[in-house]
């Protein structure tokens, strides 16, 4: 048989007091860091942080990353296509 783990990558999009603006720099749960240069990728650094969390901690021989990054979308297809 095949054991298949499945992991959701969720994270709210909120503006408070504590909220990231250009130029900070954030630490990965791996310990790298990371530049935001554009507050629109928490998707990104929500989906590198569950990445980091199934290699390390979950053990598995494949991953299969599925997701949609509208954002990165749109730039690389532009407004046209996407």
């Amino acid at each position: 048989g095949v054991e298949v783990h499945f992991v959701v990558a969720a994270c709210e999009n909120m503006i408070n007091d504590r909220a990231v603006v250009p130029g900070d720099v954030l630490v990965a749960s791996n310990g790298k860091t990371i530049e935001c240069v554009n507050t629109d990728a928490e998707g990104r650094l929500t989906m590198a942080d569950a990445l980091v969390f199934v290699d390390e901690e979950m053990g598995c021989e494949k991953i299969v990353e599925l997701s949609t990054l509208t954002g990165a979308c749109m730039v690389a297809l532009g407004n046209k296509i996407s």
